[in-house]
């Protein structure tokens, strides 16, 4: 939930002055309670966006293993069950890389999960371009795992709490 990153977040605030927060996420709830939980601090987002077609993610509903829905299942289904459900892929592929360029090039620091193939790609690119030569790494937070500098390390717990080897 997004009251775990809120902590983090008010941190990297006071410590750096940060004065705007960019949030990369499918949820118009999560945006509207970061803005209410961050007063006084610039929440942004990529308005482009049409959040709604997210709504399910936050319903309840239940995928057919009966695990709540994740944007894993709606990419994993045929391109029918995507147009049922207002998802195509290059849609969500061209947000998902807007959201990584835009956290990579134009923040001031992280709060994210390693667990998390999107945040690791942020935080790998974010060394190339946070200083000349990429030798200055932007403060950055993890909520579940260190970063791995090996392949197939347990390195915390991902997503429902199971095992993550990186």
């Amino acid at each position: 939930p997004v009251s775990a990153y809120v902590p983090s977040i008010r941190s990297q605030i006071a410590k750096f002055a940060i004065r705007t927060v960019y949030v990369a996420t499918d949820s118009q709830a999560v945006v509207a309670a970061l803005q209410r939980d961050l007063g006084g601090v610039r929440v942004v987002f990529n308005s482009n966006i049409d959040r709604s077609r997210y709504n399910m993610f936050d319903s309840g509903a239940s995928n057919p293993r009966g695990e709540p829905w994740t944007i894993e299942d709606v990419l994993r289904g045929s391109a029918a069950e995507l147009s049922q459900a207002g998802f195509d892929r290059f849609s969500e592929f061209t947000d998902f890389i807007l959201d990584t360029l835009i956290l990579a090039t134009y923040t001031d620091g992280f709060v994210g999960k390693f667990t998390s193939n999107m945040d690791r790609i942020v935080f790998a690119l974010s060394a190339a371009y946070s200083s000349p030569g990429g030798t200055c790494l932007r403060p950055t937070i993890s909520l579940d795992s260190p970063w791995c500098f090996d392949f197939m390390r347990q390195t915390g717990k991902g997503v429902r709490e199971a095992q993550f080897f990186c």
